[in-house]
């Protein structure tokens, strides 16, 4: 669903592939990511997947995970969310939020 195609400390780009709401279909999206005000570029870029996430669900979604080699079920519930930056963090980066070390 995502690829981080690069990564600086101030900027960042993924592709999305999924859902297209302006031509109602499924495209390859190249997303664009500054740091602003989070810590760390990577917990914006997680921020980032996570609000393209809740535009498609907003309660339990199915995620293919790459590193655990498997379909699981994640929550995009708002009280939920610091699981769910956890979980994309160790995903994308092998490791806990820049917030947590």
């Amino acid at each position: 669903m995502f690829q981080i195609e690069s990564l600086s400390s101030d900027h960042a780009e993924f592709i999305f592939y999924g859902w297209n709401n302006n031509i109602n279909r499924n495209t390859k999206q190249l997303i664009n990511v500054r740091r602003g005000d989070n810590s760390d570029i990577r917990v914006a870029v997680v921020r980032r997947m996570i609000s393209i996430i809740r535009e498609n669900a907003q309660e339990d979604f199915l995620w293919m995970s790459q590193r655990l080699g498997r379909t699981i079920t994640l929550s995009a519930r708002a009280r939920d969310n610091s699981g769910l930056e956890e979980f994309m963090m160790r995903e994308f980066f092998f490791e806990a939020p820049a917030a947590q070390r």
